[in-house]
């Protein structure tokens, strides 16, 4: 079973997720859904789209961070969006996990991991460029 790494309040429907993907090297982002007692949760997978998995799935065996905890009205809200996205697919550079999870919680999607990596990519070809350039 996966372990939580939270403080202050309990995980509630709606609540946003992260676990670190070791294996891949980013963060993997989710909303945590609680049907007929299943904790489950609600994430855009590559290959796969958006899908439902039980928390165990998510986790890969890696702690859970908690990153927020919606009140009861925001919750629904966002498990309500969350399902509405269902089985559309995943494109890393516009619907990867984080702009699906960001779309559903802050109504607009995006992905700082992308970003930053982007950000890095661009600076390494600078530097390549420069020293390419500079003989």
């Amino acid at each position: 079973m996966a372990s939580f790494v939270h403080h202050g309040s309990q995980i509630v429907n709606g609540s946003r997720l992260r676990v670190w993907r070791r294996d891949l090297g980013f963060w993997h982002v989710g909303i945590a859904i609680w049907q007929d007692g299943s904790s489950l949760v609600i994430h855009n997978q590559k290959g796969r789209g958006v899908i439902w998995s039980f928390l165990a799935d998510f986790a890969h065996g890696e702690k859970v961070v908690v990153v927020d905890v919606p009140n009861a009205q925001h919750g629904a809200e966002r498990v309500n969006r969350a399902i509405h996205f269902l089985g559309r697919a995943y494109d890393l550079v516009l619907f990867n996990c984080e702009h699906f999870v960001s779309l559903v919680c802050d109504g607009a999607a995006t992905s700082p991991q992308l970003k930053g990596a982007m950000g890095l990519v661009a600076v390494g070809g600078l530097v390549l460029w420069a020293l390419a350039n500079a003989a």
